[in-house]
Order: structure tokens, then sequence, then C-alpha cells
């Protein structure tokens, strides 16, 4: 609703979005509205109002929810109605100076925006991340051969190895080559020879060194003192390099190419987020309970992807059918513009897991939504139960398109037809920082999450530590304080 119209309908919905906020004196407060830019001079009461309406109710139902507020904090010197009324006068202010946005505004906002008519290529590619586990990397890569020749689908596999031992990296050549006389199928393989000849020829051709022995630590080592055990992001870099122009499937070799639906999840429509975490979690005592708890489909795990990897947000709002389709809760106000522009797309999209969390996390400390949490804190017994377990299902409840740097990297597509940024080489959590990484370098990009979770199944049983909620409480993670220096 721009500034200045009157509000229309009891049942309309408004919330007041981000708001830039400037003391002016004792008793007023300058403040602007992110979404209409419109300002206006408040006094501290009605800023107080306005920050009461963070989430979209409608104008009668704020003013219910800001008197129920007022009566805990002081008696009431007027009828209860009277308040209501009092309050509700206000908020229409508010509303009329543009500080309140209504729910079908920044629908309609968006479905004006201008949608590109380009053709997504299908995904050609899957890349599998893998280190020092030979026969999980088999029934990993042979699931996606199994799935790729039932759908009809013409793919060719990408193993990056991480093994340190020339002899692993020796058997698992020869595992792979069993495999392509077995199916048919063309896998390439990069261990640590053919990705140093793979750095020299990037050199060759005028890559800077530096920036090589970055991404690929290929030759020089400058994160030695961290050990050469966790260099993923690496791996990632390489997948990345040799997939150019293509979209690519990149999953974890402890993954099996088996999809669940997301408990309660819809696939009529489409949710706009800056939620910090769009997901939702259920949890489970050990690994055989979440994987019973999963209830499988039938789904192309590839067109499920297809489905947002690629487009521009405008293109993508075709997956709701009816204005009331489309979810704007938590839409803010930069990706709003983004999308009004015509710059908004999805190069990233990832989908959910079941089984293990792939974090040694607890649920206990965990940013969790309401649902979730309830879920979590049920009963003294089961928050007992499960505060110390790693065994989940998680994932969102809906499409979702989100300015979130979250972002778990088991099952993700990325859209290589122009150059992403690369993965940080070293460390753990090199997939939440890509996260930050990839709203940094690309003007635009959001990440796309699938209502659809993917099997994570280690074969070997892992735990949460006893001891691992004063751990993570009392020390920051590397991949925070690489965070911290990105933003």
């Amino acid at each position: 609703m721009s500034a200045g119209a009157s509000p229309q309908g009891e049942s309309q919905r408004y919330r007041a979005g981000d708001q830039v906020s400037v003391p002016a004196g004792q008793q007023h407060v300058l403040r602007q509205a992110t979404f209409s830019r419109s300002a206006a001079l408040l006094t501290v009461g009605q800023a107080a109002l306005l920050d009461s309406c963070g989430r979209f109710r409608t104008l009668d139902e704020h003013a219910a929810a800001y008197a129920d507020a007022r009566a805990q904090r002081q008696a009431m010197l007027q009828p209860r109605s009277a308040v209501e009324a009092g309050i509700r006068d206000e908020l229409e202010v508010l509303a009329g100076r543009g500080l309140l946005t209504s729910e079908a505004d920044l629908r309609e906002r968006c479905f004006r925006a201008p949608r590109a008519v380009d053709v997504t290529p299908p995904i050609s590619t899957v890349a599998v991340i893998t280190r020092d586990r030979i026969d999980p990397l088999r029934r990993c890569l042979e699931s996606y051969i199994a799935e790729g020749q039932r759908l009809g689908r013409s793919l060719e596999y990408l193993v990056v190895d991480g093994a340190q031992e020339a002899e692993t990296r020796d058997r698992t050549r020869a595992m792979l080559r069993t495999i392509v006389r077995m199916h048919g199928v063309t896998v390439r393989y990069a261990g640590l020879e053919e990705i140093r000849r793979f750095a020299g020829a990037l050199s060759g051709v005028g890559v800077a060194s530096d920036a090589i022995d970055l991404a690929l630590q290929a030759n020089s080592q400058p994160f030695d003192r961290f050990g050469r055990a966790s260099t993923y992001g690496v791996q990632r870099n390489v997948a990345l390099l040799a997939t150019l122009g293509r979209l690519v499937l990149c999953v974890d070799d402890d993954t099996v190419c088996r999809v669940a639906a997301v408990p309660g999840s819809t696939m009529d429509g489409l949710a706009l987020s800056s939620q910090n975490d769009p997901t939702s979690m259920w949890f489970f005592r050990d690994q055989d309970g979440a994987l019973a708890g999963a209830r499988p489909v039938d789904r192309d795990i590839f067109g499920i992807h297809e489905e947002l990897l690629g487009r521009d947000i405008a293109r993508s709002l075709e997956f709701a059918a009816t204005a009331e389709q489309l979810r704007v809760d938590h839409l803010d106000a930069a990706t709003l513009r983004a999308v009004e522009s015509g710059r908004a797309r999805v190069p990233v999209t990832c989908s959910g897991m079941h089984g293990d969390a792939g974090s040694g996390m607890p649920p206990a400390i965990r940013l969790l939504d309401h649902e979730s949490r309830a879920r979590l804190t049920a009963s003294d017994d089961i928050y007992r139960a499960l505060a110390l377990s790693r065994h989940v299902q998680r994932g969102v409840t809906i499409r979702t398109i989100s300015s979130s740097p979250y972002l778990m990297t088991i099952g993700a597509g990325f859209d290589n037809r122009t150059i992403l940024p690369p993965f940080f080489p070293v460390l753990r959590g090199e997939d939440t920082i890509y996260g930050f990484t990839l709203g940094a370098c690309l003007e635009g990009a959001r990440i796309g999450h699938l209502p659809f979770t993917l099997e994570h199944s280690p074969t070997d049983r892992r735990h949460v530590a006893s001891d691992a909620i004063t751990r993570f409480a009392e020390h920051p993670a590397w991949f925070e304080l690489v965070i911290a220096a990105v933003q």
C-alpha cells in the first residue's frame, strides 16, 4: 500500500517490516519504512506501537494484541473496547503514512515484476565429494546412477577425492573403473594428482598462483597448521571448476539417493523469506528411527532442484497459482527490490536431509523455529532423550527462496553457467561460509530450499558429545570467525 492510502477491508493484514530509526529528542523518533521508503516523525508511543506489528495481522488483531500487552503493564482507565478502538485509529494513521505494509501490496509488487523468458538447461553432472570412504562412495554413486537411468537422464558423474594416501586413491580409481564397466556411464575422477595437474594448467593460462593455492591447496599449503583433515572446500572448488557452464548436483559420499517428503509440506505455493534458518526439524532417538520416520516419495531428485535452480525469482512465482499461495510473511525489502528489478535469481538450491544431522551441534542450542522447539520440549522425557541427538529430519515445508545465508551442501544444486564464488578451502562449516560469500559476491543471489529430504547415512555411528552444549557455548567455531571476516 502506498503512502497516503487508507486501509481497505477488515481482513487485510499488515506488518511493519524493517525500519530505519533515528532519535529526535526525548519524546520523538524519526522512522523510515524499508518497504515503502515512507518516513514520518512519531512519538515514542507511536513508535512502540509500530514495533509491535512485526508479523502480519489485521488492524483489529494488532489492536487487540497491543491492548493485551498494555493491560499487563498498567491498569486500564477506559473500557477495553474504547482502548482497542483508540489503538486501531492510531494503526490506521500509521498505515496511511506507509509505515505499515499490507500483505496484498507485497504480493502485488512481486507479481508485477518482469519475468525472464530464458530456458534453464537440465542438470547434467552429479559431483560426489569423498575422502577415505570407498564403500560408502560405491553405495552413493550406484544409487544416483540407478536413479538417473530409471529416469532416462543423460548424466555424467564426477568424483572429487580428498584422500591423502596414494594407495587409497588407487583403490578408489579401480572401484570406479568397475562401476563404469557395470553400468555403462561416464565417471570422471579428481584425486590429488589430477588436482595438481589441473592447478598447473590454470597457472599456464595466467591464473594467479595465489588464487590457485588458496582455492585448490594443490602445491603450497598456507593452511597446514589446521591439518589436512578438512579440505571439503577444496573439493567443492574442484567440482565447480570442472563443471563450468553446466548445472550440477553436488552430493556427499554418505548420502543415498532416497527422497522423502518433509512432514506437513505442500507443493502448492512459494515462500520468499529472510528468516535466519527457514527449515524445520523433527528429532529422533537414533539413526534407524530417523530413516524409518521419513516418508519416501517417488520424485525425480534432479527435477526437484531444476524447479528453482538457475531461475530468476519473478519467473519462479509461477509456483504460486494464486496470490494467497505466495507467502511473504518473512520477505525483506532487499529481496523485494531485487525481484522488482529483475536481478534476483537462484544460483544455488538445496534439499533437506533425514538421518544424521551432519553436525555435532546439539538440538538443545540450535536456533529452532517455534514448532521445532515445541517438538523438542514437549515433555521432560522427550527433551532429555533428544537434547543430545543428531538424528533428524530437516527441511522446509514449502518451496522457499531465501536471502538468508543458511546452506547445507549434503545435496545442493549449482547453476555454474556464470562464475560462482569459491568455497573456503579448509575447516568444517565451508557450506555455511559459502552462504555468506554467495550473498556478498553475487548481486541478487538467493538460495532455493526444496520441501524434500535426502537420506544422509554415514556408515559409522556418530554421536553428540556429552559436553557438547558447554563446548559450543564457550568457544566459537573456526567458521564463525571466517564468517565475521566475510561480513
